[in-house]
């Protein structure tokens, strides 16, 4: 057990619902006259609803139910490509550029909401390639999409956890720790970095794959991500507080 100057402890706001850390006794974020321990319990309530409300919405629900995996068609696959809320790095555009030269019947590609609006992707154009921008359910267009192509973030998560086998690129230093992760547990297809060589690669096994009618990718009934995470957190804090 840590001393206690050593532990920051967590509550929330009653008025304005928000998080703060108290890091010492003279904190101003303190209410005067309660113990650390006495804001936690008190406000356990609050802070286990508006956990609920924050993390566990109707689409993450979504992910505790694992629906039957449809059967791939290989002459009819679609792709969905996503890197994320946000796209710093053009992965969108170098993906999906390359991907419509492929025989993928049709590429989904999420457009974050902080894909700044002079992204690349907005300017291309093709028949195959149908862009989503304010998507509500993330699941259900995973669900629907064959092939997921992604970078090492949670959607790489989001994809596991809907029972899909992603093609995964390393768009960040600190993505490859989980790509190795699930790479070693074969969970995940590692194509490492987004260079035009590696994104090329990708389209020319995609092309191979559909050729020999031959697509593993999905990973059938595996329970790997539950989508109960939350639950477990809540449930430590309150066996640590109470």
């Amino acid at each position: 057990m840590l001393p206690p100057e050593k532990v920051k402890l967590l509550y929330f706001h009653s008025s304005q619902a928000s998080l703060k850390f108290c890091r010492s006794p003279q904190s101003p974020t303190q209410p005067q006259g309660w113990s650390y321990k006495k804001i936690i319990v008190q406000l356990l309530p609050f802070f286990h609803n508006t956990c609920k409300n924050i993390f566990n919405t109707t689409q993450n629900k979504e992910y505790k139910v694992r629906k039957t995996i449809k059967k791939i068609d290989a002459n009819k696959l679609t792709a969905l490509v996503c890197s994320g809320g946000a796209d710093d790095r053009n992965f969108l555009y170098k993906t999906s550029s390359f991907l419509r030269h492929s025989k993928l019947k049709k590429i989904n590609v999420v457009v974050g909401s902080a894909v700044k609006k002079n992204n690349a992707i907005f300017k291309l154009k093709s028949n195959k390639i149908d862009k989503y921008l304010n998507l509500t359910s993330l699941k259900k267009l995973i669900d629907k999409s064959d092939i997921i192509i992604c970078t090492g973030g949670t959607i790489m998560f989001e994809a596991i956890a809907s029972g899909k086998k992603p093609f995964v690129f390393q768009n960040y230093l600190h993505q490859k720790y989980a790509m190795n992760y699930f790479d070693k547990r074969g969970l995940i297809i590692n194509c490492k970095n987004p260079t035009l060589k590696n994104i090329k690669g990708l389209r020319d096994t995609l092309n191979n794959l559909l050729l020999n009618n031959h697509i593993t990718i999905n990973l059938k009934q595996k329970r790997v991500i539950d989508g109960y995470g939350l639950d477990r957190c809540i449930k430590i804090l309150k066996n640590y507080i109470i």
